[in-house]
């Protein structure tokens, strides 16, 4: 009994550990409520309970982004995401 509740825990965090970002998204990831790092589109392995992902639609959320530098991106990123968990 206490294998196969193991069993399915570890299945549980498995996939509660993979997200799939799309392309016209990114995940904008925070351990322990503080930013760690922005993740591109793509299959990306976070780790349960310490980390928490939060997906931004570029597209609809910031026009013209292909005209910002790197740094612009990433600092409006932070800040929609910080605005979508509040």
């Amino acid at each position: 009994m206490i294998r196969l509740i193991l069993f399915a825990l570890i299945i549980f965090f498995f996939f509660k550990s993979i997200k799939a970002v799309k392309g016209s998204e990114r995940l904008v990831v925070f351990r322990l409520g503080r930013f760690s790092n922005i993740t591109g589109p793509g299959i990306v392995v976070i780790i349960p309970l310490i980390d928490r992902g939060v997906k931004i639609n570029i597209e609809e959320r910031i026009p013209g982004w292909q005209s910002l530098t790197e740094m612009e991106f990433r600092e409006r990123l932070k800040t929609l995401a910080k605005e979508k968990i509040v």
